[in-house]
């Protein structure tokens, strides 16, 4: 199962780069440099994203600076571990997300 979401994942990401352009950041849920989120919402923080390994995968279009009103874009891996048995192995699900602006999420709370 991993082999396969690992194989699929460059597949994923080719296709939204192709739409919007090369990521700010890529990259895996144990990768030294994971970035921290702009805002609590946008993605998990380091422990709880050591503790569950989601997302696997990750990455994020950030907005030009200088630019206001552009959104966070994130495309994210996850595979189920929980699920796992000696029968099954398991699945996988990739998502492409539009977050709102920093500031805009920073002024909603």
């Amino acid at each position: 199962m991993l082999d396969t979401a690992a194989a699929r994942w460059p597949e994923f990401l080719s296709a939204a780069a192709t739409v919007l352009g090369a990521p700010t950041w890529t990259g895996s849920w144990d990768s030294v440099d994971f970035p921290d989120p702009p805002h609590p919402s946008y993605w998990s923080d380091r422990d709880e994203r050591m503790l569950n390994r989601e997302p696997y995968r990750f990455a994020y279009w950030a907005p030009e600076a200088g630019v206001p009103g552009l959104p966070f874009i994130t495309l994210t891996q996850s595979v189920t571990f929980p699920t796992w048995t000696a029968d099954m192995a398991g699945g996988s699900a990739v998502s492409l997300e539009i977050r709102p602006p920093a500031e805009y999420a920073k002024a909603r709370r």
